[in-house]
């Protein structure tokens, strides 16, 4: 008895997403004038969105795709291929970088960040007095923001954030460029419904007993607000990717001080996801990488008293232990 295969969908692949992108750059030329380079990469990837909206989780086989139809697209309008990498999306995303101190930026990181579909990209930079400043001024599709003055680490988060409105924010490190197509991973997860999206970075710890301290207070933090499943993964770390009414929710400021805003996110009950393989693993930075770092702590310890200042200092945990009553105290 001979039994009839079973009947298997065929998926799209590169070669069906290279004529899917000359196809649509075909009905683009055909409809008028071409936009800058920059407005086509946008315009692109709309398209690219629209016919993905329904093919579910991004993968890398997705952004892979993704790429050959960038390619198709930019044969059929004769114009040099590009290294854009499409993501799937339904509002605007932007960027914010911190650079901090002249010196050290890594211009990779901007490349990187030039191939996602990015309405803006925001530099935040001490000083506009270094080679990097006129370097940055150069760049296409960069906005610089300068201070004039020495910075808090993360106090650029919360300056680039008052400057953009877009559904999407990616906050990015100036000093350890990420490939776009790890980065994608974070905007499309924050598209998808994530309020905030952070890149896992537990997984470099290795087992429990070698921790450091720091990594431990973040982790005792998580557990104590309720989300114990963070494990030691923390928006401290950048990348990571916040939603604008998640922005709206923890208010400006409160980016500049990353443990606080973690602990007013969860306050929210706001939906806090994390990625992974995002953060190359020899690329881990907290001020010089997950080492002992007793500022870094101490802010995380100031966001869990901030909790226990909101919600009681049991956070809302029950006392199944201790029997108050007996010692003639409140039984809770």
């Amino acid at each position: 008895m001979h039994h009839a295969k079973a009947f298997k969908p065929k998926t799209a692949g590169p070669r069906t997403s290279y004529i899917d992108g000359r196809h649509d750059a075909i009905k683009l030329r055909e409809a008028g004038s071409l936009p800058s380079l920059e407005a086509l990469k946008l315009r692109m990837n709309e398209s690219w969105s629209r016919r993905h909206r329904l093919n579910g989780r991004l993968s890398d086989n997705v952004l892979q795709q993704g790429r050959a139809y960038a390619d198709g697209f930019l044969d059929e309008l004769r114009l040099s291929r590009q290294s854009w990498q499409p993501v799937k999306l339904s509002g605007s995303a932007s960027a914010i970088v911190l650079a901090g101190r002249e010196g050290d930026l890594k211009f990779d990181c901007l490349r990187e960040l030039n191939r996602l579909p990015l309405q803006e990209i925001i530099v935040v930079l001490e000083d506009a007095a270094g080679r990097d400043y006129d370097a940055l001024r150069a760049l296409p599709g960069i906005t610089v923001v300068h201070v004039g003055t020495a910075l808090q680490r993360d106090s650029g988060r919360s300056i680039g954030a008052r400057l953009l409105r877009t559904d999407t924010m990616l906050f990015c490190d100036a000093h350890a460029p990420i490939p776009a197509e790890r980065l994608a991973y974070l905007l499309a997860a924050v598209d998808s419904g994530a309020d905030v999206a952070i890149s896992e970075t537990t997984d470099a710890l290795g087992v429990f007993r070698k921790w450091d301290e720091l990594s431990r207070v973040k982790a005792f933090v998580n557990w104590s607000l309720g989300r114990p499943d963070l494990l030691a993964n923390s928006n401290s770390e950048l990348p990571n990717a916040w939603s604008r009414r998640a922005v709206n929710l923890v208010g400006e400021a409160a980016l500049s001080l990353p443990p606080v805003a973690q602990q007013t996110a969860l306050y929210h009950q706001l939906n806090i996801v994390v990625c992974r393989n995002v953060h190359p693993v020899g690329n881990l930075r907290e001020s010089g990488g997950l080492g002992v770092n007793s500022l870094a702590a101490f802010g995380h310890l100031a966001a869990l008293k901030a909790a226990m200042d909101h919600r009681g200092g049991r956070l809302s945990h029950p006392d199944r232990v201790r029997r108050r009553g007996a010692a003639g105290g409140a039984a809770h």
